[in-house]
């Protein structure tokens, strides 16, 4: 069973046993049943399940996390892999309801100084900024800004966007200088929550772009969303050439949802959602790439500090025009053309796009950078 880029498959072992059902008791445990059965595909969630044996891992529990959140209750990261099961893990779910977070997510959220505000990537994904959390030396609270739904995003522009993630951040921080950081093209994303800011009359303290390309340099990539799925998949299987023959011929014949079907029903892949559900993650994607790569900044005079990758990452699905394309862009990543010098750094990290992020070394690495900053 494959797992996700970034996401670990939880522990070994007894956390992999499957037990003889039995049916959730309490509040609690009936909601994580409920959220499980959502979030795993299973219809049939028993008390004494394990949540990695059903098909779990951390990126998913994060989500569980989230889920749980919405319900008004809290749970922390490390109890899932302690307590993986279902009733046990019921019992660490502390009742928070009074705590509204306006639709974000509470990464840390004690702290003395100003809260951190993270921007998800394209795919919805923030584990990073868990990752980055863990190793930022700075006493302050930091929480995730809302994604859009994957039910309702069809006619929201970017600007709605921000607008929704800015009424997030003012619950959390009603005013003072807001720190805004957005990795990959999400930095696009933070940064116009900065300008946004600005000329709703707020203050700035930083604008932190990881490894964020200036959005003219994404247009020539922006292709259809079966091209940006299909891609995926082979970047995930590079060792499978024949695979991969097989994906480029999907995508010349099929829409999203019939190559999404046809993958599964020929290759026996497995996942934990409906068909329509994996598309519309995907359609949620492509559309803010889209937006993204079609946005046009205006220039801010705040910090804006880029950590910008040393290490070409090239995709095997890349094509070969591109290769060459993106190794003649800028260290700058093309944001000195907007940015005044005088508000503009950049940083370099050991790392390629993915391994600054997923990389133990290169992570501490770029988190003991942001600290000296934040």
């Amino acid at each position: 069973r494959s797992v996700p880029p970034g996401a670990c498959p939880g522990p070994a072992g007894e956390a992999f046993a499957r037990e003889a059902y039995e049916a959730p008791q309490g509040e609690e445990e009936e909601m994580l049943a409920t959220i499980w059965s959502e979030l795993l595909g299973q219809a049939q969630i028993s008390r004494h399940d394990s949540f990695f044996a059903l098909g779990g891992h951390s990126l998913l529990a994060i989500k569980m996390i989230e889920s749980v959140r919405r319900q008004g209750y809290s749970m922390k990261l490390n109890d899932v892999f302690e307590y993986p099961a279902l009733a046990k893990l019921s019992n660490k779910i502390i009742e928070v309801r009074t705590d509204y977070h306006g639709g974000a997510i509470p990464v840390r959220s004690y702290g003395r100084g100003m809260p951190l505000f993270f921007v998800p990537t394209t795919s919805g994904d923030y584990s990073y900024s868990y990752s980055l959390a863990e190793n930022i030396d700075i006493d302050r609270p930091v929480y995730v800004l809302p994604w859009p739904s994957i039910h309702t995003f069809d006619e929201q522009k970017i600007g709605g966007v921000v607008n929704d993630m800015i009424n997030a951040l003012k619950v959390i921080q009603p005013g003072g200088e807001y720190s805004i950081i957005g990795y990959s093209s999400s930095g696009v994303i933070a940064y116009a929550i900065a300008e946004e800011l600005i000329r709703r009359g707020e203050s700035i303290a930083h604008v932190v772009l990881i490894d964020t390309y200036y959005p003219r340099y994404l247009n020539s990539l922006i292709t259809n969303v079966e091209t940006l799925f299909v891609n995926d998949v082979i970047d995930k299987n590079s060792d499978d050439l024949e695979f991969i023959d097989e994906l480029l011929r999907l995508k010349e014949k099929y829409k999203l949802r019939e190559i999404i079907s046809l993958i599964r029903e020929k290759y026996g892949e497995i996942k934990n959602m409906s068909v329509d559900v994996e598309a519309r993650q995907w359609e949620l994607r492509h559309h803010m790439e889209v937006e993204i790569a079609l946005y046009t900044p205006s220039s801010i005079s705040v910090p804006v500090y880029l950590y910008y990758a040393t290490e070409d990452y090239t995709p095997l699905s890349i094509e070969a025009r591109y290769v060459e394309y993106l190794k003649n862009i800028p260290t700058d990543l093309g944001w000195k053309a907007i940015v005044p010098s005088w508000c503009f750094n950049a940083i370099p990290v050991s790392g390629n796009h993915i391994s600054l992020i997923a990389n133990k070394s290169n992570r501490k690495q770029l988190a003991s950078k942001l600290s000296s900053i934040l």
